[in-house]
């Protein structure tokens, strides 16, 4: 086993956030990779059965798709119900959150009465009690189950004013008991953690079960010298869930709860067959195909997509290898050229996200010339000679006022065409100057940097080009496009 693979966490939606929170900041050194079951839970109404094959499905996927090092079933009832038994059949470390967290109880009790809230399943397996009891059988135990709570948390609604109201009723009955500790038994209930505090108050001792399980984390770690040497930036942690690739919820509470800098990787897994044979399967996500083989294109569009914060890769159209036909631009505006670019290689592609553009010199005293002939103005895409054209075209003419279009055309599958528009006005030199940019720059002049676009940094370009500003223009307007709107 290699020390340096990653930790596998699994919980029934979000709850497991709250143990992993705790992990990554007391273990700094290890990777986590987390799967939340979002799309089949609830699991404390489900049977013992169905909670012990939903947990077993995604243990397998971590092993066998992602070689982790240890198992942590970061949800209780799922180690109420399957901890045993897949301690006995993985061969790697499994570790449950019930028996920490009981341990911890148990020490933090002055008076011997114990609070439990928790899932109807775990309140129902007396998991907590067993445990409880072997280290104190005089201690009293008072458990509810919490259903509603659970709920809450997975719609988002863990800070509203309602849910506090929710909260202080269903507890009150633990003031009145006299307990002097209470355990949350489910992971989903630390984010509740100011209102059951509340409503409890402030003498009551609560027990984070998840958090204590780190402890349990680091001893197993030690014991089987299984810490990793690499320091890991939890940025690279992976955060799957089961419920629909366009379902943004998991994400919007991963964000706020890690409160982690950059954007998380979430990644979405679909549930394959029915009964005893499902199993989980990483969802593809589509790629973003750009409709060219142009580097400093794809160099240049990649960069403004990171700038206004769109996590796409772009891949260049050789990807597809040679089932690429011959595409003739002989539209006649920019936004039918980039069109029939991205429709023909949609028709190759059809689950991917294709991006095509079209783009050119307009000058004023050539009469909008070349227009959506400037590729192959002088030539088939011969940019020096398309250069010594313009120049040769101009040779005498004072009035040197030009724009730059680009057009980009975003197509994918069930979703409709997305059109943006970017133009900037310059003036064409009298020669070249700057060896950075492609096609025009060397002759358009920025006035804003007094400067060729073959003259700027890329950061610089980026700001007033053509494509730059189509693309912030498409930003606008991709992640709803992404969800299935615009």
């Amino acid at each position: 086993m290699n020390k340096n693979n990653p930790i596998g966490m699994i919980d029934s939606g979000v709850g497991g956030l709250t143990v992993i929170k705790e992990a990554q900041k007391q273990l700094p050194n290890e990777q986590f990779i987390f799967i939340g079951d979002t799309a089949r839970m609830p699991y404390g109404p489900r049977t013992t059965d169905e909670v012990i094959a939903y947990t077993f499905q995604m243990a397998n996927y971590l092993i066998t798709e992602k070689q982790i090092k240890m198992l942590v079933i970061a949800c209780n009832t799922a180690t109420a119900c399957a901890l045993t038994v897949l301690q006995k059949k993985l061969t790697i470390p499994v570790i449950g959150v019930i028996q920490p967290g009981a341990q911890a109880a148990q020490l933090a009790t002055k008076n011997k009465t114990i609070g439990i809230i928790a899932t109807d399943g775990t309140v129902n397996s007396k998991a907590y009690e067993l445990q409880i009891h072997q280290y104190g059988a005089d201690t009293k135990v008072l458990s509810q189950g919490e259903p509603d709570f659970v709920q809450l948390v997975e719609a988002n609604k863990y800070q509203d004013h309602a849910t506090r109201d929710i909260v202080m009723n269903h507890l009150a009955p633990f003031k009145a008991a006299g307990i002097d500790t209470l355990i949350l038994g489910c992971t989903h209930f630390p984010l509740l953690e100011p209102f059951i505090r509340e409503a409890v108050g402030k003498q009551i001792t609560l027990i984070d079960s998840g958090r204590e399980t780190i402890y349990a984390i680091k001893q197993c770690l030690n014991k089987l010298a299984l810490n990793s040497d690499i320091k890991h930036n939890h940025d690279e942690d992976i955060y799957y869930t089961t419920s629909d690739s366009d379902d943004d919820t998991f994400k919007v509470i991963a964000t706020n709860w890690l409160a982690r800098i950059h954007e998380l990787d979430v990644r979405h897994l679909k549930i394959v067959d029915n009964g005893t044979l499902q199993h989980l399967e990483e969802i593809s996500m589509p790629r973003l195909i750009l409709a060219s083989n142009n580097q400093h294109k794809i160099i240049e569009i990649e960069a403004i997509l990171n700038d206004i914060g769109i996590n796409l890769t772009v891949t260049p159209l050789n990807s597809l290898g040679d089932s690429v036909p011959e595409i003739i631009e002989d539209g006649t505006t920019f936004e039918e050229n980039a069109t029939k670019k991205a429709m023909t290689i949609a028709k190759i592609a059809p689950n991917d996200y294709i991006l095509a553009d079209d783009s050119g010199l307009s000058i004023d005293a050539l009469n909008g010339e070349p227009g959506v002939y400037s590729a192959r103005y002088a030539g088939d895409h011969d940019d020096q000679a398309n250069n010594d054209k313009v120049l040769n075209k101009l040779e005498g003419i004072t009035s040197r006022e030009a724009q730059f279009t680009s057009v980009l055309v975003l197509v994918g599958p069930n979703k409709p065409k997305l059109v943006a528009t970017g133009t900037v006005r310059g003036l064409i030199t009298d020669q070249r100057y700057g060896d950075n940019g492609f096609g025009y720059d060397p002759l358009f002049l920025v006035p804003q940097f007094d400067k060729t676009f073959a003259q700027l940094t890329a950061n610089e370009k980026n700001q007033v080009s053509h494509r730059g500003l189509a693309l912030q223009e498409l930003g606008k307007h991709l992640p709803e496009w992404l969800k299935g709107g615009v």
